[in-house]
């Protein structure tokens, strides 16, 4: 990559001349051989050129664009490289030391402290072309400040309200989960279950030939019973010994009160069989 010294040289043989800041300036007055000649001659030397030692000079500002556009580098960095390049050279002449610019000349520091040029030899300018420009930084305002956070303001909004929805949508699932469990646990908790013990029934002649020591039931008049088309009549022990009954105990397990009070109200004993 070519350094600020040889795009100088290069900025004067396109354009003639340029003016550098705290030196002077620098013109050719005669044409430049082509690149082809000086590459076979290498040694050739620089005619009618023009320096002019002036402390006041300003730099070309179409060399710094120039200068940046070879870099790739954006303005304002461009313009600090060559002003940098400058002062340290002004550092140097001032010390007593000489600049050389390649392909132009020597510039050195007389008694008098003035400046002087110089001329040196030509030489074959390399054509590297511009380097690829790099993208300027963009450069925050306070609105741009601003606009960034109110953006974050309202992404922070979004997410407590994006959040909230979220909790009050977990909070129906698990309200709906507990309800299904109780409905669930409630219908089988609903479900009787009932043990049946059933005899035979006894004839006569099962009965013990004495039958002297059997005493016969005798109803007590004193409770006032009501008819219930679901209660089966009890036979009166001693009426009849002849006949035969059969009887059925049922031995309910409810677990629900709830199932127990509307069995109950309702004169129902058995869901299963409805006695």
């Amino acid at each position: 990559m070519a350094t600020v010294d040889q795009l100088i040289t290069r900025f004067v043989y396109q354009h003639g001349e340029i003016s550098l800041q705290g030196i002077g300036s620098i013109k050719l007055l005669d044409a430049i051989p082509d690149s082809e000649y000086l590459q076979k001659h290498k040694l050739t030397p620089i005619q009618g050129l023009e320096f002019v030692h002036q402390k006041t000079a300003q730099t070309t500002p179409a060399f710094v664009k120039f200068y940046a556009e070879q870099r790739g580098k954006i303005a304002s960095l461009a313009e600090n490289d060559v002003e940098a390049y400058l002062s340290m050279a002004s550092q140097f002449l001032n010390i007593g030391n000489p600049v050389e610019l390649k392909g132009l000349g020597t510039i050195a520091k007389q008694k008098d402290g003035t400046l002087v040029m110089n001329p040196g030899y030509f030489i074959a300018a390399k054509d590297d072309g511009p380097a690829p420009k790099f993208r300027e930084r963009h450069q925050k305002t306070a609105a741009d400040y601003a606009a960034e956070k109110e953006a974050e303001e309202q992404t922070e909004q979004r997410n407590k309200t994006l959040r909230g929805v979220l909790i009050v949508l977990a909070a129906l699932a698990v309200l709906a989960i507990g309800w299904w469990i109780y409905k669930s646990g409630g219908m089988n908790a609903d479900t009787d279950t009932a043990t049946t013990v059933e005899d035979t029934g006894l004839s006569a002649n099962d009965l013990s030939t004495d039958t002297s020591a059997l005493r016969p039931l005798v109803p007590d008049t004193s409770v006032q019973s009501t008819p219930n088309s679901n209660t089966a009549a009890i036979p009166v022990a001693g009426a009849d010994t002849s006949t035969l009954y059969n009887w059925k105990a049922v031995v309910l397990k409810i677990s629900s009160r709830r199932r127990a009070d509307s069995l109950y109200n309702a004169n129902v004993f058995c869901p299963q069989c409805g006695h």
